[in-house]
Order: C-alpha cells, then structure tokens, then sequence
C-alpha cells in the first residue's frame, strides 16, 4: 500500500461513511412516516370499523324491538286478562260472602223467632 494513497482512501470511506448515515437517516424518517401512515391508516379503519358495528348494532336492535313488539302485547294482554279474572272472582267471592251472611242473618233471626215462640206455646 502506497502511504499517499491512505488520506485519500480515508476520505473516501468517510465520505462514504457520511453517505451512509445520511441514506440511513433518510430510511429511518421514511420509516416513521410510513408507520405513521400505516398508524393513522389503522386509526381511520378502525373508526369506521366501529361506526359500522353501531349502525349494525343499532339495526339489530330495532328488528329485535320489531319482533317482540307483538310478543310484549300479548303478554301485557295476558297480565291484564289475569288481573281483571282474578278481580271479578274476588267481586264474586265478597258477593256469595255478602248473600251467605245474609242468609245467615235471616236463619238466625229466624232461629230467635222460633225459639221465642215455642217460648210463648210453652205452659208454664
């Protein structure tokens, strides 16, 4: 190797050195702004991601409220139907308590008036 050929050859590798850490540095800012991209690209998909489960979960629910609206009606019907029996049988039940203590009433002064009568035919 000749000595004079060094420097030369040093700075050629320091340029090239020099070079190098500039592509490096270049591909490293490409680098971050294509994960940038890819980040906020994942952002936007994601959001629309989301606002599609939304509007499905919103539809989904509105055919679910569709269906049942026929099925809450009946069994409001029935609950109904239910508490209008069970009061008319309560009505009934005070009304046959109603003739059954009069019935009573009517036995009993019926009772009294046999009783003071035979009271009356007794000699004494």
């Amino acid at each position: 190797m000749e000595p004079r050929n060094q420097p030369d050859r040093l700075q050629q590798t320091a340029m090239a050195t020099a070079a190098f850490e500039k592509l490096l540095a270049r591909l490293e800012q490409q680098v971050e702004q294509s994960q940038a991209v890819w980040r906020r690209h994942g952002e936007e998909e994601h959001a629309r991601l989301q606002q599609a489960m939304q509007v499905m979960f919103q539809q989904q629910q509105q055919r679910t409220e569709v269906a049942l609206r026929p099925k809450v009606l009946l069994a409001w019907q029935v609950v109904a139907g239910t508490a209008l029996l069970l009061i008319l049988l309560l009505a009934g039940g005070l009304l046959l308590l109603k003739q059954t203590y009069a019935s009573l009433h009517a036995a009993q002064a019926q009772l009294e008036a046999t009783q003071i009568e035979l009271q009356e035919r007794q000699p004494q």
